[in-house]
């Protein structure tokens, strides 16, 4: 019996509009594509427009939405879950607050999620993907240019390693040469003293 006199205060407070509860609001809110939304969520988007949604409270400071605050925040959901961002979003609200009633009202009912920016966030999709592809070129590009570099780095390394290794090679022939002059002259002595 409390409950109902609650309810009934609560008409009261505000009027003879119909408004809802939060519970409520999240069972229109899970009607629109069959997805639940958490109250945090929610919470969270009131939190962010609540100046913009013009929630009304009653005496006990409850939130009371209206059926124009749920097609609100349903259009929030669905400008959401295409990637729009808070900014893109309260702009819009901005611009519907500025409108009349009537306005307001063919505004709601024809909302576009492409209104809260998500055409901004396409585009920048498109955007991101051809950065990435220039970006992917250029390292490509980045990849080819240092492999060149360092094969030819490595090209000219390995000519001056031969360089010095035939040097090397040379003074050692020459040394083995000298050598084996020097050993064939002592052996010639050696032999003429013997004979002798």
């Amino acid at each position: 019996m409390d409950t109902n006199r609650e309810e009934i205060q609560l008409l009261k407070d505000v009027g003879e509009k119909k408004y809802y509860k939060m519970s409520e609001v999240l069972e229109f809110l899970k009607e629109q594509d069959q997805e639940e939304v958490p109250r945090t969520t929610v919470n969270g988007w009131l939190n962010e427009f609540e100046d913009l949604l013009g929630i009304k409270r009653n005496n006990r400071n409850h939130r009371l939405f209206t059926m124009e605050n749920i097609k609100l925040l349903k259009a929030i959901k669905k400008a959401k879950k295409k990637g729009a961002t808070n900014e893109h979003i309260r702009e819009k609200l901005q611009e519907l607050s500025k409108s009349t009633n009537a306005t307001k009202e063919t505004a709601l009912t024809n909302i576009n999620p492409n209104s809260f920016g998500v055409k901004e966030i396409e585009n920048n999709a498109k955007i991101q993907e051809v950065i990435q592809y220039i970006i992917d070129k250029s390292v490509k590009e980045a990849e080819a240019k240092f492999e060149e570099m360092l094969n030819r780095k490595l090209e000219e390394q390995e000519q001056r390693i031969r360089g010095q290794i035939e040097s090397e090679n040379k003074k050692l022939m020459d040394y083995i040469a000298t050598t084996r002059k020097e050993e064939k002259k002592k052996s010639f002595w050696i032999k003429c003293k013997i004979y002798s």
